[in-house]
């Protein structure tokens, strides 16, 4: 009898973890069902010193995969806008990314890793001359990411918020990866 109730129990437990995971990797099918629209907009926290540890955390392991020679997906089921203006909207309104990224563009002895996250978002700013750009715009993790695709990587990206989204597609516009943009994650389950 013990042997079967400690089963039990371990199941349980093992159901209520999963459920647990579930929970943190799919959040959207917990969320309310009649109104899917989140209320979080990114843009508010662009370029905050948790946005460039997890960017260029990205870009360093993109760049890792991009040196074996089979292609690999891109998926991002919280992408925003793709690209942010730092200096009107809202990012400007909080102005965080004056603790994060603003504080590595004057850094002149930065590791060369770090040196070269802060060199491609300079080149975002000013393309013809890094060396004279001008904070203004800080790149979302799909404009990251895209820096580092190769031609069969594969992009997907999800944004739920109506107005990201389309600015999303007009940050894509063009690509010509295999590159598909969605509203809805739930395909991706």
């Amino acid at each position: 009898m013990l042997a079967k109730n400690t089963k039990q129990k371990i199941e349980n437990e093992q159901t209520s973890l999963r459920l647990i995971m579930a929970l943190l990797v799919f959040p959207h099918l917990f969320q309310y069902p009649n109104n899917p629209m989140l209320s979080y907009r990114h843009a508010f926290h662009a370029g905050n010193h948790a946005d460039v540890l997890k960017h260029f955390v990205l870009m360093q392991t993109l760049a890792y995969y991009a040196q074996k020679d089979k292609p690999f997906w891109y998926i991002d089921t919280h992408a925003g806008a793709g690209m942010y203006s730092l200096d009107t909207g809202f990012a400007a309104q909080n102005a965080e990314y004056e603790t994060g990224i603003a504080k590595l563009w004057l850094a002149d002895d930065l590791p060369p890793e770090l040196a070269n996250y802060v060199g491609y978002i300079k080149s975002l700013n000013q393309p013809s001359n890094p060396k004279a750009a001008k904070l203004n715009l800080y790149p979302g993790s799909p404009i990251c990411a895209k820096a580092l695709m190769r031609e069969d990587d594969k992009i997907r990206l999800f944004e739920l918020h109506p107005n990201d989204f389309d600015i999303l597609r007009e940050n894509f516009r063009g690509e010509t990866r295999q590159t598909k943009i969605d509203k809805d994650r739930k395909s991706v389950v």
